[in-house]
């Protein structure tokens, strides 16, 4: 990844993180169960990121397994 690349400012750069890491626990729960029941608090626990967080980032699971 080039640094131009990089979030500019740490806001950006934190949230950048948490959608890495719930994208990261998705295909984490994806691997080892294959399938995409898992609820959205499994999910968030799984990426250590607080329940709402996960809707500052996506609509639904549907657009989380998508983009992992």
């Amino acid at each position: 990844m080039s640094t131009s690349a990089l979030p500019s400012n740490r806001f950006e750069r934190r949230r950048a993180e948490t959608r890495r890491a719930l994208v990261r626990a998705a295909r984490q729960i994806l691997a080892e169960t294959g399938d995409t029941n898992a609820s959205i608090q499994a999910i968030a626990e799984r990426a250590d990121v607080g329940f709402g967080s996960f809707y500052n980032h996506f609509e639904s699971k549907t657009e989380l397994f998508e983009a992992a």
